[in-house]
């Protein structure tokens, strides 16, 4: 059976406020029959030339049922107190941290027990993200420079294990002139070794990196960790036959601090529903905090809307993503196309 969807918390307040007004409504109603029977009952018949059947049928009116004036009066401070309630209810939620705290209680997430690399991943492998942004008239040299800075790396580093993930530019997102590099080592120890070379390089390693110091803008790095259900991302060679690069899409989100686990624990499930097209999904540890990177893989921007209308027709993808998009406090979304050296092609 396919679970209802969770309410937002606009939806919560307009909920609120709705049954606030209806109450109110039928509370004012009330009070109004309550008047009407009170007097009734302390009238003589004479001067208010109503008999007491009148007023049995003047109460009858409102309900079908025979009401004396007292049983209305209950109802009626009833219904008053819980339009009241209401209303204190869609005040407290519309509040920022109240609202959030509301929220627990439609979406319950497991409370951390330990350190998020040790619940979200499984293994000891370590990516450096890099976005290097160019100077616009430097794009084709940067990029040829840094398609030969790949092989000499990959030269000296690969019986260390060094991965190179891959290579892209941004084609279409927030920074056009932007490239983006994935290197994966074995183990936070083997990245301490590669820092240690790093800067020891041969003269000719180091006469590729100060010329693309001098295209760039500016730089940035993190240091993440894989969610154990995305697995390890392997190369993507171009298929036979095929003369287009596939498309990438990166999308990254920043979450509010302290619900890394709740995403995880929801994207577990959610991963599922595109097992093709993923390629990579890390958490950052050292740089930006909660920052999270998911990017997949499509043939073009047509496989792309395919894949994804896919998505959504399948039971379960609304709920994944009704239960995410709360966490979230940024996202952004950019479309990459491969290095000529880049192992995801």
């Amino acid at each position: 059976m396919k679970r209802k969807k969770m309410p937002s918390q606009k939806d919560v307040c307009d909920l609120c406020e709705k049954a606030g007004e209806v109450f109110s409504k039928f509370g004012l109603l009330l009070r109004d029959l309550d008047s009407s029977s009170l007097l009734v009952a302390q009238g003589s018949a004479e001067e208010n030339k109503i008999p007491q059947q009148q007023e049995e049928l003047q109460t009858k009116d409102y309900f079908g049922v025979g009401w004396d004036a007292q049983s209305v009066k209950m109802l009626r401070e009833a219904v008053q107190n819980f339009s009241t309630a209401l209303r204190d209810i869609s005040t407290v939620v519309a509040e920022k941290r109240t609202r959030e705290r509301f929220l627990f209680w439609f979406c319950p997430f497991e409370q951390p027990k330990d350190s998020h690399s040790k619940l979200l991943t499984e293994t000891e492998y370590v990516f450096e993200v890099q976005h290097h942004t160019v100077k616009p008239r430097h794009m084709v040299d940067y990029e040829n420079i840094y398609n030969d800075y790949i092989s000499e790396i990959i030269e000296k580093y690969k019986v260390q294990g060094l991965t190179h993930t891959g290579s892209w530019r941004v084609h279409i997102g927030n920074i056009q002139n932007q490239f983006v590099h994935i290197w994966m080592f074995k183990n936070f120890s083997q990245f301490d070794e590669f820092g240690s070379d790093f800067r020891t390089d041969d003269d000719k390693i180091l006469k590729y990196r100060q010329k693309m110091n001098e295209m760039l803008v500016q730089r940035a790095n993190q240091v993440c960790l894989s969610f154990s259900y995305w697995g390890i991302p392997q190369p993507r060679p171009l298929e036979s036959g095929s003369r287009q690069n596939n498309i990438y899409e990166m999308r990254s989100y920043w979450l509010k601090p302290g619900t890394l686990i709740e995403w995880g624990n929801n994207w577990v499930k959610g991963i599922k529903y595109r097992p093709d097209a993923k390629v990579l999904g890390v958490f950052s540890q050292i740089g930006e905090l909660y920052n999270v990177h998911h990017m997949w893989c499509y043939k073009d921007f047509h496989n792309r809307k395919l894949t994804r209308s896919a998505a959504w027709g399948r039971p379960g993808w609304d709920d994944n993503v009704a239960y995410t998009v709360p966490l979230i406090r940024k996202m952004e979304s950019k479309i990459l196309v491969p290095l000529k050296n880049s192992p995801m092609q």
